[in-house]
């Protein structure tokens, strides 16, 4: 039962993250409102009690979630903090939500339009709201989409009402709600009633493991009326210890209602586990709490039930009593009723635009292959595919089975890898923020700790160290049972210095996918991996290429120095990578003096002495200098404002590039001036190419020139939200990406590579 519940929100975040965050990120602006969530705070008083009040205003159709969300969703939340510490007012009951029936048979439970959270302040708390205090507050919000939202605001309680000194995002619309409107909003909270006298209720054992079965009645209510549809009767409060349901309602021949709900029991989670009594004797009686709605009409209100005991033995005679009864369907709630309306409308058009849809994915997957085959021939992986093809030439003897075996678990590392840069690229997505391809690139730690990664294995192939494995056997001699962890870990380093670089092709799938939804992010990256993975498995697939490899001899040790000698030159490119990232030359002095001390203590273990103590000893300092390297809280700090010393390296060739700006642009559309933007990175292998051979030659001087170019020189090195934007805004997830604006405003894409034909073709009429 706890495996069903579990499933069943894990299968909610699935749908959302995989269904409906998609469409809010496919449609953009245009197919979610800008603030599907509107706040406010305000003071109420009602007699001697005090309220700071939270107001909520959902968009037309949109809705958030209550205190049990139900099976899908997020509560929303509410809470105060003073000097780090937070305060305890007295949240008073919430609005009665309505029920909501959403994709998958999945209930939920929330609210619409707009309604107020009120927080009573204890007399003892009130003076120490004259000096500053935070709320924050978080929710989800959602109508066919699901979008979350936050606030946090600084207040302060001046002249009987909450003053917002500052708020966090400072665009969201505020609410201010006058004394009469609080009133009317605090009267319709839910108030504690006695159980009503008419509603039976029992607990038996279910047939299920760790299950419960409630059973309900209303064996006296003849008001209810006689074509009653099924609306919501009981809508549970939160308990640790178990989780109910969906509620299934039935009529006999006469006016009795009765209801059945299955229970999983989640006592044994907690700390410490409460187990099911296996006597049915409860420790501690149940606490059943519920918002009724009244099936005779009145207003919700909140009622509660102890219970000692549930039966045993007796759930297949209720079955049997329930089989005889005529079940009720349930109505299908959905967040407005305008929501089914546009369904049935729009149903052919849709139908045409998901086929549509279908063709056009499957064509960027292809893409997405295709590019990530051509990112095999990219210098910044080169490094690491060589290593690779110097163990197949190494093993190139070894039966069928066993290279197959030995190439799909480098397959598996570089899959796994696509996987989790995907899923790492949902979650920034899901949080609000811009992502692009070669997004990892953009934090100065990961730079920092590929940089250490790449040059350990510099010094293991420069024979300074050997690995061992469980075996006691070297790296060099070890079989493929024992080198797989080696072949997997090549595959995630291969994705890992890939991911920088931009191929044709894959420009185009990936800003489809960061333009889309969660589906086709994980499905593009899987097909990115794929395509990237399709050397080993042709070689896995058909053995005998390998016969087209030189075959293995004492030149491969000789190879080795040289294949060490290009990842050092990646470690180089890594350090400049990571010196443009951070402020200032301290943090790259602290990174090369960890790889001094790092190559220090690996010839010391070889050269001088192979005592543990001493080699313990010796390992500690550059273990101590790589974690203050990691916890200084400024030696990898990257502000999102880009260095200038990229703009200067790009003046020094002779032409004037200015920093982009959208607002550049606007200028010199005014100015009837044609423009060439340049979106570049300290970290884009492809871009240096591209400036190689096409950017920083005489030629693109002469044309700049002939044309009078405005050049604009947009740097993503360091990560900046506006230009990200712009980017999956132009039809780029990631750099390079090349523009031209003609002289009247007219702007287009000219894509990953370049070249002087493409810029002049774009700029004449």
């Amino acid at each position: 039962m706890m495996k069903i519940r579990v499933m069943s929100f894990v299968v909610f975040y699935a749908l959302n993250f995989l269904f409906c965050t998609q469409e809010a990120f496919a449609q953009g602006q245009n197919g979610a409102p800008e603030f599907p969530v509107k706040v406010g705070v305000g003071f109420f008083q009602t007699g001697p009690d005090r309220f700071l009040v939270t107001h909520f205003e959902n968009f037309p159709g949109w809705h958030t979630y209550w205190h049990n969300p139900g099976d899908a969703g997020l509560p929303t939340k509410v809470s105060f903090f003073q000097q780090g510490k937070e305060l305890s007012l007295i949240e008073q009951e919430r609005l009665a939500p309505k029920k909501y029936v959403e994709e998958g048979d999945l209930w939920a439970y929330g609210h619409e339009g707009a309604y107020s959270f009120f927080f009573k302040i204890p007399s003892e708390i009130l003076a120490t709201l004259e000096a500053p205090f935070v709320i924050k507050v978080s929710w989800l919000a959602c109508k066919n989409i699901c979008i979350p939202g936050h606030w946090e605001a600084d207040l302060q309680f001046v002249n009987n009402q909450f003053r917002i000194v500052k708020s966090t995002p400072d665009n969201i619309p505020q609410i201010d709600l006058p004394q009469k409107e609080m009133q009317s909003r605090f009267a319709l909270l839910p108030k504690d009633a006695p159980w009503p006298p008419y509603l039976d209720l029992t607990l038996h054992e279910g047939a299920k493991d760790k299950e419960l079965i409630l059973f309900l009645n209303f064996p006296r209510v003849y008001e209810i009326a006689p074509n009653y549809a099924g609306e919501t009767l009981l809508i549970p409060f939160p308990n640790p210890l178990f989780s109910m349901g969906h509620s299934e309602w039935y009529r006999g021949k006469g006016p009795d209602l009765f209801g059945k709900t299955p229970i999983e029991w989640n006592g044994h989670y907690q700390e410490p586990p409460v187990t099911l009594p296996s006597n049915g004797q409860f420790a501690k009686a149940l606490n059943f709490k519920f918002l009724f709605y009244p099936p005779t009409g009145e207003a919700p209100v909140i009622i509660e039930k102890k219970i000692e005991h549930f039966q045993r033995g007796q759930l297949k005679e209720m079955d049997s009593f329930y089989a005889l009864l005529h079940k009720i369907p349930q109505v299908q709630h959905t967040a407005s009723a305008d929501v089914q309306k546009e369904a049935i409308e729009s149903t052919p058009s849709e139908a045409g635009a998901s086929a549509e849809s279908e063709q056009s994915i499957l064509w960027i997957i292809l893409l997405a292959i295709f590019g990530g085959f051509i990112l095999n021939f990219m210098p910044c992986v080169l490094p690491v595919i060589s290593l690779k093809l110097f163990g197949l030439i190494k093993h190139s003897a070894d039966s069928p089975t066993k290279l197959w075996r030995h190439n799909m678990a480098y397959v598996f590392g570089i899959l796994i890898s696509f996987v989790v840069l995907g899923l790492l690229a949902i979650l920034l997505k899901f949080s609000g923020q811009t992502v692009g391809w070669g997004l990892q690139l953009q934090s100065p730690r990961f730079v920092a700790i590929m940089c250490i990664l790449l040059f350990v294995l510099t010094l293991n192939l420069f024979g300074l160290f050997e690995f061992m494995v469980p075996g006691g056997k070297i790296l060099g001699n070890v079989s493929f049972r024992e080198g797989f962890i080696g072949d997997f870990l090549s595959g995630v380093l291969a994705t890992i210095l890939s991911t920088p670089c931009s191929a044709p092709f894959l420009g185009t799938a990936i800003t489809f996918a960061f333009t889309r939804g969660p589906m086709e992010i994980i499905f593009i990256f899987i097909a990115v991996g794929i395509g990237f993975s399709v050397p080993f498995f042709i070689t896995s697939i058909f053995p005998s290429s390998m016969k087209l490899l030189p075959k293995p001899g004492h030149w491969m040790e000789h190879l080795k120095k040289f294949l060490g000698l290009t990842l050092l030159l990646t470690v180089v490119w890594l350090l400049d990578v990571f010196q443009a990232l951070t402020d200032g030359t301290f943090p790259t002095t602290k990174l090369t003096t960890t790889m001094t001390l790092t190559f220090f203590a690996f010839y010391f273990q070889k050269n001088i002495s192979k005592k543990f103590r001493w080699r313990a000893l010796i390992f500690i300092m550059p273990l101590l200098a790589f974690t203050h390297l990691m916890l200084w809280p400024n030696s990898t700090s990257s502000s999102t404002a880009s260095s200038p010393d990229l703009l200067v390296e790009k003046q020094a060739h002779g032409l004037n590039w200015i920093p982009w700006s959208e607002a550049e642009m606007e200028k010199a559309k005014a100015q009837s001036e044609n423009v060439f933007i340049d979106f570049t990175a300290q970290w884009c292998f492809t871009c240096k190419a591209n400036e190689q051979f096409v950017i920083d030659t005489d030629a693109f001087k002469q044309l700049a020139a002939d044309y009078k170019l405005k050049l604009l020189l947009g740097d993503w090195t360091k990560r900046d939200e506006v230009i990200g934007r712009w980017l999956l805004n132009h039809g780029a997830a990631g750099v390079p990406a090349y523009y031209v604006q003609k002289a009247n405003g007219e702007l287009k894409f000219l894509g990953e590579t370049v070249t002087l034909d493409e810029i002049r073709k774009a700029i004449e009429p």
